[in-house]
Parts: C-alpha cells; sequence; structure tokens
C-alpha cells in the first residue's frame, strides 16, 4: 500500500516519547502536533492500491 511501517513507527515512538518514559505525570502531557506522523496512501478513497490487482 505504499507505507513505510519501520518510517512511520519511528515517528510515532519520537512523537509520543513523552508518554512512553516512566515516571512522567501523564495528566499534564502535551504532544507537539507537528512531531504527529501522518499516512499518505497512493490511492485515491475507492480505488484499489495497484498491488493488489
Amino acid at each position: 500500500m505504499g507505507v513505510d511501517l519501520d518510517r512511520f513507527l519511528e515517528q510515532l515512538e519520537a512523537c509520543c516519547r513523552l508518554i512512553l518514559d516512566e515516571g512522567v505525570d501523564l495528566s499534564h502531557i502535551e504532544i507537539d502536533a507537528e512531531t504527529i506522523p501522518e499516512i499518505h496512501l497512493r490511492c485515491f478513497p475507492g480505488e484499489a492500491p495497484k498491488e493488489s490487482l
């Protein structure tokens, strides 16, 4: 489907690092919107990915 899963997981871990760290007060965590990973699919809604054809 064109998603680099390893890269996405690395970006997600970096985004959520404060949540993953032990001993952090989770009631006051703010996630930087600039670090939230995005998924860009290479097909339009309702269209089958080329790999599935």
